[in-house]
């Protein structure tokens, strides 16, 4: 086989090459032609060399094609080829690709680019895939907008640049405006203002001489009413100059003729609710309140009930003296009873969202009085007595299957009761509060499940109660006397008397017993005064409290241990050395010898026991650190027993 290079021809600036043909399989000769413009030497410079062909064992490193001969012949080095052709080396990283390589040697070209299918992402979009970086700007092989961009509804105006209609985020538009009551809103919301409002579909046109309730939307409302003070003149009739007004299938008058003279009698109060003196007239407005979804009942005197009731609205039960303040004619000592004689065991069933109960006796000689079937709502009475036998409840929870109620019931005023409350499926959000005293040495057990109890500070004007109160007006202490109370949370605000037993059921948040500390709406602290208060303290309290009691005997028997806490008062432990898990003393005594147990024996800034010009009779520390601050003195000691000042 012919392998050497018979000759070189220069023809038209080219380099033309005798080279065997392979494909022949003979020793034919090929030509092939090097596409580029070599740049010649003179004769002079040129070193005698053979060509190099795949297989010779005579090759440079560098593929020069070198072969010493007879003839002279042209040396062509690849490396200055390319740089005389205006190429050099450039090492493409950070995903860039060769730009123009020279064909002559591969370690040479014209530069590095990004790929041409990738893109600079804007402000608004993150790249994906691939990533090249080129002169400090990033280029990706695909954009799309960022993921937290948001699309805007009708009602928003987006803010910054758009991608694909969406926004960084969206913003009202400022013409957008409020609907009220009455008003639905058209189209997209935005903080709840709409482009436009309009009226609601169930607004209708109040009568002749009827009044709309609420606002109105191009004069319809939501629903309308007779004027106040307009009533049905049963007794007397309406007066001839009367206008009337009817709604609801009754008939309402502007004034009545007058049936009486007394200043405070049915044609005075029957501007202000029903009036009722008879079972039956007190039934049929009972019935009234029920149909109307609200009513005012206003009982004259003494009422015995043969029917069990069932309050399934809102209703408002007063009597003369509930208006004493209106009219001073109607103020009395006298409280009309509403007695249930029924041969059913509940008297009266409330299922009402709001109401109210002031100046009456309820009575149920024989069972249960009041059987609240709401899982909320209000229940707020002023002046009242509740009464039924030790073995029924004042108060008791029907609520079907596992449903727990969270309604509110507050009592202004002394509140007397015989007979129970069973609220055991009150919620830890449930609250059962007493502005006043508590005399319950009729009841066997004051049960609010996990709710919370309170007795708060007197109510103003205490003292101008029509029955003469516990505790005279000024002293701000409720008399509290009751037998077994159990709660979620317990908070009395400086009581005298006695508890026989408060239970923390464990479920409060947290469940604690407070007494004497501030009322947390006046902002007041329970002033020392001679007062003397005895409680047995049961359960799984996490906190107890005593504040402001210049005597106060406890006994503890618990099955946690809480912390106590004994503030400006004098604190008897009637327990053989219970056990807490911390112990505050503050300018305080206590009497008897209790244990602080505690695992955390290192931790010295936050003290288990702290001491602080109190007096003490005994501290066992099981371990536990202390604080003693006595005339400015600090000592901070471990695993000691604490012994007389």
């Amino acid at each position: 086989m012919i392998n050497k290079l018979l000759f070189l021809i220069f023809a038209g600036g080219a380099v033309i090459g005798l080279f065997p043909n392979p494909a022949s399989g003979s020793d034919a000769f090929s030509v092939a032609t090097i596409p580029f413009t070599p740049k010649l030497k003179p004769a002079s410079s040129f070193k005698l060399a053979a060509v190099c062909f795949a297989g010779s064992d005579d090759c440079g490193s560098q593929g020069l094609f070198n072969r010493v001969g007879e003839d002279e012949v042209i040396t062509m080095d690849p490396e200055e080829q390319c740089l005389a052709e205006g190429y050099s080396k450039n090492i493409c990283n950070n995903g860039q690709i060769v730009k123009d390589p020279c064909p002559y040697h591969e370690d040479y070209n014209k530069g590095c680019a990004c790929p041409s299918d990738f893109s600079i992402c804007s402000g608004e979009e993150d790249g994906n895939g691939q990533q090249c970086v080129l002169d400090g700007q990033t280029y990706w092989e695909s954009c799309s907008c960022k993921a937290s961009f948001v699309s805007c509804n009708s009602a928003q105006d987006g803010v910054g640049v758009p991608c694909g209609g969406k926004y960084e985020s969206c913003v009202c538009k400022p013409n957008l405006i409020s609907c009220n009551e009455v008003q639905d809103g058209v189209g997209d919301v935005c903080g709840g203002k709409y482009a436009s409002c309009q009226c609601k579909d169930s607004l209708i046109q109040c009568g002749t001489n009827q009044e709309g309730v609420g606002e109105d939307c191009n004069g319809k409302y939501a629903k309308c009413k007779c004027p106040d003070g307009w009533t049905t003149c049963e007794e007397g009739g309406p007066a001839k100059e009367a206008e009337k007004c009817s709604i609801g299938g009754d008939d309402y008058y502007s004034q009545c003729a007058p049936v009486d003279n007394d200043p405070c009698g049915k044609t005075v109060l029957s501007k202000y609710g029903t009036v009722v003196s008879t079972e039956e007239e007190f039934l049929a407005a009972v019935d009234q309140v029920n149909l109307r979804k609200e009513g005012f009942i206003i009982v004259m005197n003494n009422i015995k009930v043969t029917k069990p009731i069932f309050f399934t609205n809102m209703v408002d039960i007063k009597t003369k003296n509930s208006f004493r303040d209106e009219i001073p004619a109607c103020k009395t000592d006298a409280r009309p009873s509403l007695t249930f004689d029924t041969d059913t065991a509940i008297s009266l069933d409330y299922q009402a969202g709001k109401s109210t109960f002031n100046d009456l006796k309820l009575i149920n000689d024989g069972g249960h009085l009041f059987r609240l079937s709401g899982e909320s709502g209000n229940l707020t009475m002023s002046n009242i007595t509740l009464q039924t036998p030790m073995d029924s409840d004042v108060f008791y929870l029907n609520l079907p299957n596992l449903n727990q109620s969270e309604m509110t019931i507050e009592i202004f005023g002394d509140l007397f009761i015989k007979g129970n409350i069973n609220l055991e499926k009150f919620t830890d959000e449930a609250v059962f509060t007493i502005f006043g005293s508590l005399m319950a040495t009729g009841s066997k057990e004051i049960n609010l499940g996990d709710g919370q109890f309170w007795i708060k500070a007197l109510p103003e004007g205490y003292d101008e109660y029509p029955v003469k109160p516990i505790n005279p007006f000024g002293t701000n202490y409720p008399l509290v006397n009751a037998n077994n109370i159990k709660a979620g949370f317990v908070r009395f605000y400086c009581p005298k008397g006695g508890v026989k037993s408060i239970t923390l059921t464990g479920n409060g948040y947290p469940s604690s017993v407070v007494l004497g500390l501030g009322d947390d709406e006046e902002g007041d602290e329970c002033p020392l005064g001679i007062q003397s208060f005895t409680v047995v303290i049961e359960g799984r309290p996490d906190y107890v409290f005593f504040q402001g009691m210049q005597s106060a005997t406890a006994t503890f028997n618990t099955t946690t241990y809480p912390e106590l806490t004994v503030k400006n008062a004098t604190l008897n432990v009637n327990t053989p050395q219970p056990s807490f898990s911390r112990l505050f003393l503050y300018a305080s005594t206590l009497k008897g010898s209790v244990e602080i147990s505690t695992a955390d024996i290192y931790d010295t800034d936050n003290f288990d026991v702290i001491i602080k010009d109190s007096k003490y009779s005994g501290i066992s520390l099981n371990p536990a650190s202390y604080s003693i601050n006595e005339k400015g003195s600090r000592q901070n000691k471990v695993y000691e027993v604490l012994k007389n000042m």
